[in-house]
C-alpha cells in the first residue's frame, strides 16, 4: 500500500479568519469527507524544526545550518570537519546583501569555477545551486562566531566578519572571493545593466555533522522526501532517507503533476512544501488561493482518482508555527473510504472539540506506520 505524507505549513490560517484559502479546493473537500481530521499542537522552538516533518521529535535532532546544506549537496566530508553555508552576496561600497532572484546557469557556473580556486589544504568549496553553496573546513574549530546574511540587510560588513578561532582563515577566504568574483565578466555586465554584482562568498551557520538516527533502519523501510528546502533535503539524507528536489522552472502545475506521479510510484513519500507559509508571511492572499487551487487540481486530484482503484494512505499535515497562536490540522485518508466525516479540513476544524490533538512529530510518525487512534 502506498503511503504519502504531504506537509504544508501555513495551509490552514487563524480560526478567526473570515476567508479560507481552501474554500474552493474541491478534491480536498472530498478527501476530508472520507477521512479523519486531527489537530496539530505546535512543536516547541527547536534548532531543527524540520525534524517534526519527518516524524521525529525536534529535541532529538540538533544540527546547524552548515551541515544540513552540505549534506543537501550530496557531499560527505571527512569526520571532524566543520561545515558552513556559503552564500553568494552582493558587495557594494562596503555594504552586503543577498541579491533578489537567482543567478543564471552561466553565472552560477562561473561562480563555481572561480570558487574552486579558493580551495586550500583545509578549506574546500562545495558547489550547490543558485546563491547557496557550502564550505568545509577540515579539522576546523567551532570556537568562532559568524553572521547570518539576513542580519547584514544591506549594511556595512565591517565588524561583521567571522570572529574567534580560525577567523583569519575565513576572513582571507571572504577577501579572496571578492577579488576573484568581482572581476568576472558577468559581473561587469550586471553593473552595466544596473544589477547588483554577485561578488562575495559569505560563510555562516557553522556546525559538525554528528550522529543522527537512521530512520530507514529504525522504521524498516526506505522513504523519499521531496522538498525545495536545502535544510529539509539535507536532513533527509542524514537520517537515511532519499531527498528528491521539487522541480522548478516548468511552472507550478507541471511541478505538482510530476510530484504526484512520483508519489504514486513509491511505497512511502514525504512531500514538504513551504510555499503556503511563505505566501501567508508576505500577505499574498490571492497567490495563496491560486496555489491551493492548483495543488488541489494537479496534485490531490490524481492521487484521489488512483485511490479509487488501489489502496492508498494519504496524510496531509498543515502545521502552524508558535507565533501563529493556534493549532494546525492534519487529514488522514485511507482508500477505499466512504463519506462519514463531518469535520471540515479548514479553519473551522480548529474549534471543534471532537478533534483529537497531538504534536506534529507524533502525527507524522503515526502516519508513517499508519497508527490512527
Amino acid at each position: 500500500m502506498r503511503r504519502i505524507v504531504f506537509v504544508a505549513p501555513g495551509l490552514i490560517g487563524s480560526p478567526d479568519a473570515e476567508e479560507r484559502a481552501t474554500a474552493r479546493a474541491e478534491t480536498l473537500a472530498k478527501l476530508a469527507a472520507r477521512g479523519e481530521v486531527s489537530r496539530l499542537v505546535p512543536e516547541p522552538e527547536a534548532t531543527t524544526p524540520e525534524a517534526a516533518w519527518l516524524g521525529v521529535d525536534p529535541a532529538r535532532i540538533v544540527i546547524a545550518q552548515g551541515p544540513l546544506v552540505v549534506a543537501a549537496m550530496g557531499a560527505d566530508p571527512p569526520d571532524r570537519s566543520v561545515h558552513f553555508h556559503a552564500s553568494v552576496l552582493s558587495l557594494h561600497d562596503g555594504c552586503a546583501a543577498r541579491p533578489a532572484g537567482s543567478p543564471s546557469e552561466a553565472e552560477r557556473t562561473a561562480i563555481v569555477a572561480a570558487a574552486g580556486r579558493l580551495n586550500t589544504r583545509t578549506l574546500t568549496f562545495v558547489a550547490g545551486s543558485g546563491l547557496d553553496h557550502g564550505l568545509v573546513w577540515e579539522d576546523g574549530s567551532l570556537e568562532l562566531a559568524t553572521t547570518r546574511p539576513d542580519a547584514l540587510a544591506g549594511g556595512r560588513i565591517e565588524g561583521r566578519f567571522p570572529e574567534g578561532d580560525g577567523a583569519t582563515l575565513l576572513r582571507r577566504f571572504i577577501d579572496d572571493s571578492v577579488n576573484l568574483l568581482d572581476e568576472l565578466e558577468f559581473n561587469r555586465r550586471r553593473r552595466e545593466e544596473g544589477l547588483p554584482p554577485l561578488n562575495v562568498l559569505w560563510p555562516w551557520g557553522q556546525g559538525v555533522r554528528g550522529r543522527l538516527p537512521n530512520l530507514a533502519i529504525e522504521r524498516g523501510e526506505p522513504a523519499w522526501v521531496e522538498s525545495r528546502s536545502l535544510r529539509t533535503r539535507g536532513l533527509s539524507r542524514l537520517v537515511g532517507y532519499r531527498p528528491v528536489p521539487l522541480t522548478s522552472g516548468r511552472g507550478l502545475s507541471a511541478t505538482l503533476r510530476s510530484s504526484a506521479q512520483g508519489c504514486l510510484e513509491r511505497s512511502l513519500t514525504f512531500v514538504v512544501d513551504e510555499m503556503p507559509a511563505a505566501l501567508r508571511a508576505e500577505s499574498k492572499r490571492d497567490e495563496l488561493e491560486r496555489w491551493v487551487q492548483e495543488w488541489d487540481r494537479e496534485w490531490l486530484a490524481p492521487i484521489f482518482e488512483r485511490s479509487l482503484a488501489e489502496p492508498i494512505r494519504l496524510l496531509v499535515v498543515a502545521p502552524a508555527n508558535q507565533e501563529a497562536g493556534h493549532d494546525g490540522l492534519a487529514l488522514w485518508y485511507e482508500s477505499p473510504g466512504r463519506e462519514r466525516n463531518a469535520i471540515p479540513f479548514d479553519e473551522r476544524g480548529l474549534e471543534d472539540r471532537r478533534v483529537a490533538r497531538r504534536t506534529v512529530s507524533d502525527t507524522v510518525e503515526a502516519g508513517c506506520l499508519w497508527q490512527l487512534d
